[in-house]
């Protein structure tokens, strides 16, 4: 398996016509039947999954859009990120692309949690589904200290207001995932954070719900969680409850992989993806 060895350049990117003046900046890869859908988390965009690219468009297409305010999109500080309206913006993209058939949606972190909330609101229109980690904490998780996070909070948000954006991008990526990960990111993957960092602030103010057994209980479709075996415990938290309350889930573990797996380990996940996308 391979994966492309640079970012892709802006011109790559298509604007797909949504709904009235809204588009969403996609990248499209491949050809076939089914249609593969792939949202970013925090400080990304579409060019995120490039080293899934290559394997995961063989047979198949891939769409990985850019979510609102996101690069190629020009930075602007005042932006004010809304995870509702990036689902409604997957919906519309759904039905602009495959309006006779369920598609496969593959999110991580952020993404993820968007990818199931769009999933529980039409699960008609959702074949598979793939959740990385995904943001937001389950009613059965311990929530951070909420005077921790503030602390947190401000310490980034006084960081981007000097312009020290390296700094508070990188604060944010080794809270996520381990201490050492911003120094030890690929130069792709930072240019493309620090192409986001514009978003960073409005992002925290934008909290994910947590979920509910309930309603988690009644997605009844084939699910794969992943996760990494050095990743931080809220995260496994989340994908080892979500394991339990969904009626049809399949779990992964990425050896020697903390949140960014798919960066990190792409033939390792790009394996378990295929092999979950492409089961009977």
């Amino acid at each position: 398996m391979s994966h492309p060895s640079q970012l892709p350049s802006t011109g790559s990117f298509a604007s797909i016509p949504l709904s009235g003046d809204d588009s969403l900046s996609c990248l499209q890869l491949g050809q076939g039947e089914r249609l593969c859908i792939l949202i970013h988390g925090s400080l990304c965009d579409g060019r995120y999954w490039w080293p899934q690219f290559d394997d995961l468009s063989a047979g198949r297409r891939l769409c990985s859009p850019s979510l609102r305010h996101y690069f190629p999109a020009a930075p602007d500080p005042t932006v004010r990120l809304d995870w509702r309206r990036d689902v409604g913006d997957l919906l519309a993209l759904v039905e602009r692309l495959s309006p006779d058939a369920p598609v496969d949606l593959i999110g991580h972190s952020r993404g993820g949690a968007i990818a199931y909330q769009l999933a529980r609101q039409r699960p008609d229109r959702v074949r598979r589904l793939v959740l990385a980690e995904p943001g937001g904490a389950t009613q059965a998780g311990t929530p951070a200290d909420p005077v921790l996070m503030q602390e947190w909070k401000a310490a980034l948000s006084a960081k981007l207001a000097r312009g020290e954006y390296e700094s508070a991008v990188g604060q944010f990526i080794d809270g996520v995932s381990r201490a050492g990960s911003w120094l030890h990111s690929p130069r792709d993957f930072k240019r493309m954070a620090l192409d986001n960092a514009h978003t960073l602030v409005s992002q925290m103010d934008d909290p994910l719900p947590a979920y509910a057994e309930a309603d988690v209980a009644q997605l009844a479709l084939p699910v794969l969680l992943v996760k990494g075996q050095r990743s931080r415990e809220r995260f496994v938290v989340t994908v080892d409850t979500l394991a339990r309350w969904l009626p049809d889930a399949r779990v992964v573990e990425i050896a020697g992989a903390s949140h960014g797996m798919n960066l990190a380990h792409p033939r390792a996940f790009n394996a378990a993806v295929l092999d979950f996308l492409d089961a009977a």
